[in-house]
Order: C-alpha cells, then sequence, then structure tokens
C-alpha cells in the first residue's frame, strides 16, 4: 500500500511539473491575433492531463474539497452554455471555446494543487521567468530594430507594445513585493532588484501609461499603512494623473469616448449581456445611437473592437451578472493572496490594474497567469465545502468530455487559419470553392469574411458578398463592411439599400471621409445634383484626421462637382 502511494505521489509530481513548465512554455510563445498553435496544444493537453490527475482521487489517495468559489465559477460557466444553446444574445463560437478552455484549465489546476501543495515561490519564480525572457527580447529589439510592429521599437513577443507592458508591470509588482519582504543583501534580493528596474525601464521605452499606473497602484497598496498618514499629499498623485493624460491627451480622449459608448451597449443587455464575443457588433449598434444625439468625441472616433476596459468588455457580453460574479471571483483571491502569497497578489493586482485600461485578457499568455492565480487562491483558501464524491467525479468527467471536444474545434479552427493564410489576399475567383471549405470554421474571422466577400464581389456574386459581410458586421466594427454592401446594392442598381448602407457606415464612424464619398458618388449616379453637390460640399469641407493622396483625391473631386453645380 505505501509502494502504491509513493507511486501515486510521484506521479502527482511529475503531472504538476510538466503542466506548470507547459504553461510557462505556452505562454512565452509569439501571440498571435487568431488562432495559435499554443492554444491548439493547451487543448490538446487538458483531457490528458485530467485524466492523469484523477487517478490519485480514484485511488483515494487524496481527497478533494469543494470550496465555495468553485461553485461560483462552475455555475458561471453553466450560465454562459445555458445562453449558448437557447440563443441568447449573439455568442461567438471563438470566444466560447476560449472560455471553456480557461475553465477546463482552472479545473485541472485545482485538482493540481489541490493534490500536492505548491509553494507559492515556484509560480512567482515561473512568471519572473517569463518576465527575464520578455525583457530580454525587447532589449534585443531596441537594439537590432526588429520588434513585431513596425511603428514601435519594442513589443516582446507581442504585436504592439500595450499588451507587452502588462508581464513588465506584473513581474514589477512581484519582485517590489518581494523586495520589501526580504532585506538581507544576497544575490537573490539583487535578482529581484534588477528584474523590477529592467521592468521599470523597459514599461518607459513602451510609455504605457496603463503599466505606470498599475505599477503606481502595487506602491500604493504594499506601502498604504505607512502612506494613509500622509493623505495631505493626495494632490500629488491627482497631478500626476493629470500629467499622463496630457502627454497622449487625444488616446486618452479615445478611451472615453469608448468607454462611454461601451456602457451605452451594456444598458442595451443589462442582465446577462449579448453573449460571449459579440462586443464589436454591440459597441457598433450602440455607436451609432451615440453619434445621433451627440458630437463629444468627433475627432477622436474610430473603429473598435474591444473596449480597452476588460470588465466593461466583461459587461457587455455578460451583463451586470457577468461583471458581479468576475468582482466576487477577484475580490476573493485578492484578499486570500494578500494572506497567503504577498507577492502573487502584488502581480495579480498589477495585472487587474492595467486591465482597467487595456485588453490583456484577449490573449492567452495573460489568461493563463489570471487562471492560475485564482485557481492558487482558491486551493490556498479555508472555507471548505465536502461534497458526495459523485460531485467531484461528474465535474471531472464532465470537464474530460467539454475539454476533449473543444480540443477538435480548436484542432479544426487552428488548420482552417493555416489553410486561410496560404491563399489571403490572392482574390482568385478560382478559389472561391476554397473559402466555402473554410467558411464553416472561420464564420466568425473578419478578416475571412471580408476577404471572402471581395472574392464573391469580383465574381459578381453580389448577394452572395453581401450575406459574408453581414456575418461580418456580427463579429466586427469596422465601417468598411457596410460600405462593400453600398457597393454591391449599387452595382445592382438598388440604390436605397446601397445609400442605407452608406449613412449607417458613417454614423457608425462618423470622422471617416469614405462612405460620405461614397454617398456623393451614389447621387452623382442616380442623378440626384441637389443631394450629389451638398454631400460634395461636406467631403470638401472635411477635416481629416490623417491627409493621403487618397483623401486628397476625393476632396479634389467633390470641389470639381461643386463648381460644376454652381456653374449652371
Amino acid at each position: 500500500m505505501e509502494q502504491n502511494r509513493k507511486g501515486v505521489i510521484i506521479i502527482i509530481r511529475g503531472t504538476q511539473t510538466i503542466v506548470l513548465c507547459l504553461l510557462l512554455y505556452l505562454a512565452a510563445l509569439d501571440v498571435d491575433s487568431s488562432w495559435s498553435a499554443a492554444e491548439h496544444i493547451l487543448a490538446l493537453v487538458l483531457p490528458c492531463s485530467l485524466l492523469m490527475c484523477w487517478i490519485p482521487y480514484l485511488v483515494k489517495c487524496s481527497a478533494f474539497s469543494f470550496k465555495n468559489i468553485d461553485w461560483l465559477i462552475l455555475g458561471w460557466g453553466l450560465m454562459e452554455f445555458v445562453l449558448f444553446y437557447t440563443g441568447q444574445g449573439n455568442p461567438v463560437a471563438t470566444a466560447c471555446l476560449r472560455q471553456v478552455e480557461m475553465l477546463c484549465l482552472y479545473v485541472l489546476l485545482r485538482m493540481l494543487f489541490s493534490l500536492r501543495h505548491i509553494s507559492s515561490d515556484y509560480i512567482s519564480v515561473g512568471i519572473l521567468l517569463l518576465a527575464l525572457y520578455e525583457i530580454g527580447l525587447g532589449v534585443i529589439q531596441l537594439i537590432s530594430g526588429t520588434s513585431r510592429h513596425a511603428l514601435y521599437p519594442v513589443t516582446g513577443s507581442f504585436l504592439n507594445p500595450g499588451p507587452y507592458s502588462a508581464i513588465l508591470a506584473v513581474a514589477f509588482g512581484l519582485c517590489y513585493a518581494y523586495c520589501k519582504k526580504n532585506k538581507q543583501n544576497c544575490w537573490l534580493v539583487w535578482l529581484w532588484k534588477f528584474i523590477l528596474l529592467s521592468s521599470l525601464v523597459m514599461i518607459a521605452f513602451t510609455f504605457s501609461r496603463a503599466a505606470m499606473l498599475a505599477v503606481a497602484c502595487v506602491v500604493l497598496m504594499v506601502n498604504w499603512q505607512r502612506l494613509k498618514k500622509y493623505w495631505r499629499w493626495l494632490p500629488v498623485p491627482i497631478a500626476l494623473a493629470v500629467v499622463l493624460y496630457l502627454m497622449k491627451s487625444g488616446s486618452a480622449d479615445g478611451r472615453l469616448l469608448i468607454w462611454n459608448i461601451s456602457i451605452r451597449a451594456i444598458k442595451e443587455h443589462f442582465l446577462v449581456g449579448g453573449g460571449l464575443g459579440c462586443f464589436p457588433q454591440a459597441y457598433a449598434d450602440a455607436s451609432v445611437g451615440y453619434w445621433t444625439r451627440n458630437n463629444w468625441g468627433y475627432s477622436v472616433a474610430g473603429v473598435c473592437d474591444n473596449a480597452f476596459n476588460e470588465y466593461l468588455t466583461l459587461g457587455v457580453e455578460q451583463g451586470i451578472l457577468g461583471i458581479s460574479l468576475l468582482l466576487t471571483v477577484i475580490c476573493v483571491a485578492v484578499r486570500r493572496l494578500f494572506v497567503v502569497a504577498r507577492p502573487l497578489c502584488c502581480g495579480l493586482v498589477s495585472l487587474l490594474v492595467f486591465a482597467m485600461f487595456s485588453y490583456p485578457f484577449q490573449l492567452l499568455p495573460y489568461r493563463l497567469l489570471l487562471v492560475a492565480m485564482i485557481a492558487y487562491s482558491v486551493s490556498e483558501s479555508a472555507d471548505r465545502i465536502a461534497p458526495a464524491r459523485m460531485s467531484f467525479y461528474g465535474v471531472v468527467v464532465a470537464s474530460v468530455l467539454v475539454s476533449a471536444y473543444s480540443e477538435g474545434q480548436i484542432r479544426s479552427r487552428v488548420n482552417a487559419v493555416e489553410d486561410y493564410h496560404g491563399i489571403e489576399g490572392i482574390g482568385s475567383v478560382n478559389l472561391l470553392s476554397d473559402y466555402y471549405v473554410l467558411l464553416p470554421m472561420l464564420n466568425d474571422c473578419p478578416d475571412f469574411l471580408f476577404d471572402f466577400a471581395k472574392g464573391l464581389t469580383s465574381a459578381k456574386r453580389y448577394n452572395d458578398s453581401n450575406a459574408m459581410l453581414q456575418q461580418g458586421t456580427m463579429v466586427s466594427a469596422d465601417p468598411m463592411f457596410y460600405v462593400c454592401m453600398g457597393n454591391n446594392y449599387s452595382e445592382m442598381s438598388l440604390f436605397k439599400q446601397a445609400e442605407e448602407c452608406y449613412t449607417h457606415a458613417l454614423k457608425m464612424v462618423p470622422n471617416r471621409l469614405y462612405p460620405l464619398y461614397k454617398l456623393m458618388k451614389l447621387y452623382e449616379t442616380c442623378s440626384n445634383r441637389d443631394a450629389c453637390h451638398r454631400m460634395a460640399r461636406r467631403v470638401a469641407a472635411f477635416r481629416e484626421k490623417v491627409s493621403s493622396p487618397a483623401v486628397r483625391e476625393m476632396k479634389t473631386e467633390a470641389k470639381q462637382i461643386c463648381e460644376q453645380y454652381e456653374k449652371r
């Protein structure tokens, strides 16, 4: 019996080590905007790991106790499952699969952390190794000029410096807490100080105000007991916030505008939201209503597929109920980590503050970090609810089956994305059959749908093209989907429908010149001289955000129409 127990312990330790190292490896891979190999690897590993973790419980070498928060998270997942299959709102398959993947990962990590105690230092070291890798990668990019974005000198493994700075803020929080906790003059403390200072330097290069605010919040939290008696210094952080705003006021005004419209979108589906992944469509619909009643923010209006605030994004997609559940989980996790693992708590707070001004949880590495830290906090919680053994077995079996099904779906989508990249942008009519083959797996990919629609337009299949474009409006807030629909209607001489599409595109982002120009050309085609002249005057007087040859050409054409109209 003792020999069997030792064998099970070896399995437990091996599984814990392999899974945590795998998560660290996946978090370090280059981040893509669509389905990636990292997500496929994770989906492939989840059912196997869940079965491996189940062995100690089956042979009764370990016992599992549900916590209150476990039932809350599982109920959250069940709610989304019911809403998805009842057709509530407009759920997007990609977002749903990623949510399911994270839920199964949570079950796996809860089982792993409950099997055998793992020190929080191991998780912290893993995060710091990831941060060191990103810092080193950023330094190489600064020296060689080989970042992943042409406009920014440093992006790490990410596509732009915004998300890159999040891991730097998390690393700062961890190291700052460790340095405050340990005053010894040893090599480990010097390593923490090195990572802390390196993180600050790289944050300065990214010029991420979200990361700066996250760092400031961690410092305030750690030193709160000391600083609260200096409340008279409150104007100082307020002044710093004003300075950060003035540094990039245009960007800040854009965020404020996005948040304003996002709040309007939340009101449309207040209780349970519009469905996972529905934010682009919900935001586009809310922006049309906003611009019919308001003018503030006109100059900074733009296309937006996320709220630059994860809590508002969640509110749009899952309503006030989803926000309440998330905040409850976060409060429990932060409170528990503050007691049992202060450095992890600081890292989590950094990430949560950063999420108020950006979109880290849209990316796999940060989803992994969030789920891992929440799972660890729950595993270390004191409250215990001892369920019937069958309840636990039911959760595990359901997780294995769901994760296995998700793996098949994710594998199909990863393969479809790879196939699409092989034909992307070619635009040949002969490839339309290939697009139809890929459509079931990529029917929520905006780039694919737009590219497919252009190919159908080239083949003069305007109705089919509009069907793809209409599908695209459900997953993207880009007004070009409506502009292209208007072009198709115009080619079919359905001018009324074309006018409606162009007008809708203009209402979505009113500072875009192209929809206005298309309306002018439409009225010119219909021989509606008065309306054409009215649009031409608006085009000629339009104040563009960025001048370009195309803009100058459209304005020149509008001025010519105005001159011709006045001569008559």
